[in-house]
């Protein structure tokens, strides 16, 4: 019990030494402090205790010293205590080195003092035990002196608490100046990095479109064969950067054939470049040469187009335009001019003296639009060949005013390209560059143009939404990723790797799924998407389940319908009705195809020939669907008039 009971006075003792001691030092990163006592009379030791209070404990390094300056004691850390045996009198030191610290100064509080002398010097083998009795008399003593000094623990806690506040006080305000400056350093930075990162992209997002067109398939030719280099250095001097394309507004929507000019202008705005179309304030593309006609292509000359045609022509063309390009943009927002603003306000005599004398007729007479006419019987009259020399004007003037150092078209206006690039070299002295875009094509080789008779618009009431989304989603596995290169905005790798899964089962048509439900929200919106999903749903799907009249008419709203009476519907042999609404060509033909299992009433495989229409047979006593193998679907409603069926394709 005694032996407890030392020991925990022992160690209360040795605590309270070293929470109450009146010495504690700093010693500073990279220097040292020493302290001595006088042991001349004390001839049976030293006592030592230290602890490091604030800083990087495990840097610091403490040394005690003889009166010989022998190192009796050496040890690197937070804490020690050193009681020596019986030994040598004479000055006695202590060193607190804080030298190996990169991080801060080092708070050391310690107690260092001599042993009481009052005891007599005892032989070497009772010198550990009288030692254990002289420091509890030691320690005892200085805990009587220390409390007279520290009124209780809780005070000295409140200190050392203040004195936190006032160093986190200290620092919380240093780390807001630093913050500040680094604050306006940084802002200095980024502003140099700007302009910087501004001034090259403004050197090369040109080259970046290009090569854009280039990876998807797009780009046909280039006037330039070094494009890059001719490219930066017109970019450096141009105004403002933008690039031009003419709208031929014969017909009065877009179809995918010039499409892709629009989505070729879009890279290039998404570059940084401003695009350029012709129109006039009513939003009319293609003014002046619009009434003139391109013969670009054409066997015979065109038919005239007048001023309201066009004008109507030119704003259903803008508003398909509108679903690709961003008008709004302050910087690269796309404008829209008319031609006919500067052609009609410029005499004939002006135009020949300062338009007409830079061409020769026979450089006009090699172009290719022009040989072909030539060949033919008709010929080509002085309106049409005079084409090329309208549209070259249309580079001139818009490189002027706009800084328009780029025209973009398909791959007939080359020769039109090459006359503004020519009227604008001699005119300024300045270059200029075109590019030509491909010919879209089927794998069969099929264009996607109104004069191929198969041509897609943008206008749903010429295609409507659902057709426009079954043709991208029937589309050959051969062209799916052709078309979805030119008519979304994935990344090309992305599209690589749609293409890859896709090919790992062919029959799910995910990549024709992607691409039709990108193009038909991006053309027709979300709610035009969501229609065409539903008709497809409720066409092709399974069997078709007792929806209400209004839902499915809502939900195929946009697929083509026929209206006949009652009494043509009830009662009527299936195959004469297949035949009234052209679902099928003949009697035999139908009887045909439904013992091939390749007829379907509301979903559902026709296994007879002799099946009559019943009322069971009506979807809400109104509609019917027949459907013909996997794609020729056609409704039936009720009404007071009859129309003829029309049909629609899917996979």
């Amino acid at each position: 019990m005694i032996s407890m009971m030392t020991s925990y006075v022992l160690l209360l003792a040795t605590c309270m030494t070293l929470l109450t001691s009146a010495l504690h030092v700093t010693i500073p990163i990279g220097a040292s402090d020493c302290f001595s006592v006088d042991a001349e009379i004390y001839k049976h030791g030293i006592s030592l205790n230290y602890e490091v209070i604030r800083g990087v404990a495990d840097e610091l390094e403490t040394e005690l010293t003889d009166g010989k300056q022998q190192i009796i004691y050496a040890q690197q850390g937070a804490s020690g205590r050193y009681v020596s045996s019986i030994g040598e009198g004479g000055m006695h030191s202590v060193c607190f080195k804080n030298e190996r610290s990169s991080v801060g100064d080092v708070v050391v509080g310690f107690s260092f003092h001599a042993d009481d002398p009052s005891h007599e010097v005892l032989s070497n083998a009772d010198a550990t035990k009288i030692k254990q009795v002289q420091d509890l008399e030691d320690m005892v003593a200085e805990l009587s002196v220390n409390l007279d000094t520290v009124k209780d623990t809780q005070s000295y806690m409140k200190a050392i608490t203040n004195y936190h506040i006032q160093l986190i006080t200290s620092m919380h305000s240093r780390v807001m100046w630093w913050t500040l400056v680094e604050m306006f350093v940084l802002a200095a930075v980024s502003m140099a990095q700007i302009s910087f990162l501004r001034r090259t992209l403004e050197t090369s997002s040109m080259s970046r479109a290009l090569a854009a067109l280039h990876g998807r398939g797009m780009l046909a030719a280039l006037t330039h064969k070094d494009a890059g280099k001719s490219i930066d250095k017109l970019l450096q001097s141009a105004r403002t950067p933008s690039v031009y394309c003419g709208f031929d507004p014969t017909a009065d929507s877009l179809h995918l054939g010039n499409l892709l000019q629009g989505f070729a202008l879009r890279h290039f705005q998404r570059a940084g470049i401003r695009p350029i179309l012709l129109r006039c304030n009513l939003r009319q593309v293609g003014g002046a040469t619009g009434m003139i006609g391109d013969p670009s292509g054409k066997s015979e000359e065109r038919v005239l187009l007048s001023d309201d045609t066009v004008l109507h022509n030119a704003q259903q063309i803008t508003k398909g335009l509108s679903a690709v390009l961003d008008f709004d943009d302050p910087k690269t927002g796309a404008i829209i001019c008319n031609n006919a603003e500067w052609h009609t306000n410029i005499s004939a005599v002006t135009w020949m003296r300062d338009i007409g004398r830079h061409f020769r007729v026979n450089s006009m007479l090699q172009r290719d639009s022009v040989k072909k006419r030539l060949e033919t019987d008709q010929g080509i009259s002085f309106l049409e060949f005079s084409y090329q020399l309208f549209q070259a004007y249309d580079f001139l003037h818009l490189y002027k005013k706009y800084g328009c150092v780029v025209q973009v078209g398909g791959s007939d206006q080359w020769g039109n390209i090459a006359s503004g690039i020519e009227l604008v070299r001699k005119s300024t002295g300045e270059e200029v560059f075109g590019a030509t875009l491909v010919l879209l094509t089927t794998s069969t080789g099929e264009k996607y143009g109104k004069s191929a008779g198969n041509a897609i618009w943008l206008d749903a009431n010429k295609t409507s939404v659902f057709d426009f989304y079954q043709f991208f989603l029937r589309s050959d596995d051969r062209d799916v990723e052709k078309l979805l290169k030119c008519f979304t905005f994935r990344d090309v790798d992305e599209i690589r790797d749609i293409v890859a899964e896709h090919e790992k089962a062919p029959g799910m048509r995910a990549a024709q799924k992607l691409l039709a439900e990108d193009i038909t929200a991006m053309m027709h919106g979300q709610e035009g998407l969501k229609a065409a999903l539903n008709a497809t749903e409720l066409l092709f799907g399974r069997k078709i389940g007792p929806l209400a009249a209004e839902e499915m008419l809502r939900m195929a709203r946009d697929a083509p319908m026929t209206t006949l009476s009652r009494a043509d519907v009830l009662n009527e042999s299936i195959v004469d009705l297949a035949v009234r609404v052209g679902a099928a060509k003949s009697k035999a033909e139908c009887r045909r195809l439904i013992k091939g299992g390749g007829v379907y009433l509301n979903n559902e495989r026709i296994e007879t020939d002799t099946l009559c229409v019943e009322t069971s047979n009506l979807l809400d006593g109104k509609l019917l669907v027949i459907r013909i193998g996997r794609r020729n679907n056609f409704i039936i409603q009720y009404g007071n008039q009859s129309a003829p069926g029309k049909s629609f394709l899917s996979v």
